[in-house]
């Protein structure tokens, strides 16, 4: 019988694992599992993606492996959309959770980075279309919707999950974001930028909108009637 370990990809090594794509999964994620002995281990679930998450350590003994986090480093930011939705079933070495725990923690220093993201690409898409540059106008626009969805979740404390998970989670602006990804009318994106920036400064990050110094509200001045 084999106990399979969830190792850090950065510490993986060919020789001693494999990629593995988990059981009933409809995603093409691929976590990196490090054969060990022992008996086979409990399954967790990634909530939302349909992912089992192996998460036993050694038989008869409280194994020093640090699951997705084997070199002693925090979970890599791409895993932790993914991490942030995990349950432990069975934690043997009591060191699954507190990595799972950090995945779900999103600082107010990387919600403040999330709003900038947005509001650089809004006022990147809003100079495109005055200047007539559809296209730049159009994928700028689909550039800040990432940024913005993610601050949605952000501001209430949640780290999102990927994308394909959005559906349904984002309240009452997702209409708005839907026919603003439809369109990317510029009229529209000022319209839901006004929006959104109202709810941040209600979260205290009316400081990331000043920090701009006018521009975005030169940006929201823009006549696209």
């Amino acid at each position: 019988m084999r106990t399979w370990t969830l190792s850090s990809p950065r510490c993986w090594s060919r020789h001693k694992g494999i990629p593995t794509r988990l059981p009933s999964s409809s995603s093409d994620q691929r976590l990196p599992a490090r054969r060990t002995t022992g008996p086979i281990s409990t399954f967790g679930t990634y909530f939302g993606v349909n992912h089992s998450l192996l998460v036993s350590g050694e038989e008869g003994s409280r194994s020093s492996r640090r699951p997705s986090n084997s070199c002693g480093r925090p979970a890599p930011d791409w895993s932790k959309p993914a991490l942030a939705y995990a349950q432990t079933i069975w934690d043997e070495t009591g060191e699954v959770e507190p990595v799972l725990a950090a995945a779900r923690t999103i600082s107010h220093d990387e919600t403040a980075e999330l709003y900038d993201g947005y509001l650089n690409d809004f006022y990147r898409s809003m100079k495109a279309w005055k200047m007539g540059n559809e296209l730049a106008g159009r994928i700028e626009c689909g550039r800040s919707l990432r940024y913005l969805g993610e601050l949605v979740f952000a501001l209430d404390g949640v780290r999102a999950p990927y994308p394909k998970e959005w559906h349904g989670k984002l309240g009452d602006l997702e209409p708005r974001i839907l026919e603003v990804a439809r369109t990317g009318a510029p009229h529209l994106q000022q319209e839901l930028c006004v929006i959104v920036r109202d709810r941040a400064a209600q979260r205290g990050y009316s400081r990331v909108y000043e920090a701009w110094t006018g521009d975005i509200e030169h940006a929201l001045s823009f006549d696209f009637t």
